[in-house]
């Protein structure tokens, strides 16, 4: 029963969901290789000797059959057998008795694409479909995704969650500083959003400049954008050390304003 699903869930990953390109087109995935399918390709329930060839008949003694045959059968089931052990020892966890299963999933596009990353989760969607389906041996499992891609999506899911959180909170901090220096919010405020139009300016400027460059040196090969690192320090030190200037400048305001 367990073999019989795990087929039904390669199957599904194969071709994109429960029909062709339900979740993605099958032309995105180069392989699925699992407990049915060890080298990418189902493994039969049973493999048929090749039909035996009748000998020509000799006179009086009818068809003669090949007396090999059923050696021949025998020595393929064993094949078969062994191709299951070996297929059930890489891909069933003998230390898990048997309760957890693996499935390789080759992707047909670049592991550190945008495409790959939207890719993972459309497979984590076959997934969540199949096994969310009542009456089978996976029903309700969990599971776990790994490898290059998925690595890579998890670094860019945190890195995005962790920027956002630091670019609220150097906001914040910077603009409590500036209020208390300079007593007067909206003065602030206007700072404040001078500063992020010069990061986002800059931002923008370096991605059209590296754009252009990569399409000059680089023609038919997609563009993947700049590095995550890129946006994440550049926030930092433009909006950190722009205010510097910006506390000195309206510090200095401040004082010649008092005198005049």
């Amino acid at each position: 029963a367990a073999r019989k699903d795990i087929a039904e869930l390669t199957q599904r990953l194969r071709q994109g969901g429960a029909s062709d390109g339900e979740y993605y087109s099958p032309e995105l995935i180069a392989q699925v290789r699992s407990l049915t399918s060890p080298v990418g390709e189902p493994l039969p329930e049973e493999i048929k000797a090749p039909a035996a060839e009748p000998a020509q008949p000799a006179k009086g003694l009818g068809t003669i059959l090949n007396p090999f045959a059923r050696m021949q059968k025998g020595a393929i089931d064993a094949q078969l057998k062994t191709a299951y052990e070996k297929a059930t020892k890489h891909y069933v966890s003998s230390a898990a008795d048997g309760h957890v299963t693996r499935l390789d999933v080759v992707l047909n596009v670049a592991p550190f694409s945008k495409e790959s990353m939207e890719l993972r989760d459309d497979v984590d969607r076959v997934v969540r479909d199949f096994t969310a389906q009542p009456d089978t041996m996976l029903t309700g499992a969990s599971h776990s995704f790994a490898g290059i891609t998925a690595t890579t999506y998890d670094l860019e899911k945190i890195t995005q969650s962790d920027q956002k959180r630091i670019n609220r909170l150097v906001v914040l901090a910077v603009y409590v500083i500036l209020v208390l220096l300079l007593r007067r919010p909206w003065v602030c405020i206007y700072l404040m959003v001078t500063v992020l139009f010069g990061y986002y300016a800059t931002l923008g400027m370096t991605e059209g400049v590296f754009r252009l460059l990569h399409e000059w040196l680089h023609a038919g090969t997609p563009w993947l954008g700049l590095d995550w690192k890129v946006s994440f320090f550049l926030f930092i030190i433009l909006v950190a050390v722009g205010q510097d200037y910006n506390i000195l400048l309206m510090a200095r305001v401040v004082e010649e304003e008092r005198k005049r």
